[in-house]
């Protein structure tokens, strides 16, 4: 699973749940839009935490997988 594909999913689980921290959903419209998606996720670690803590089970070891392949 690439890392689009899992900012797709991280949509659809935005889009399903009311989040109350609209700051991360802000940002992750924000992310989405730029090219350098990648490179602001790998500086903000704090933002990355904020992901990870809506995707469980399965889909957290994935994105744990996917943003430790695009530290490289």
């Amino acid at each position: 699973m690439t890392v689009a594909a899992m900012w797709a999913a991280a949509k659809k689980v935005f889009g399903q749940r009311k989040v109350r921290r609209d700051r991360c959903r802000q940002t992750l419209m924000r992310l989405n839009m730029r090219s350098t998606m990648l490179r602001v996720l790998e500086r903000s670690a704090s933002y990355s935490n904020c992901i990870l803590r809506f995707l469980r089970g399965g889909m957290q070891a994935v994105a744990l997988a996917s943003l430790s392949q695009s530290r490289r």
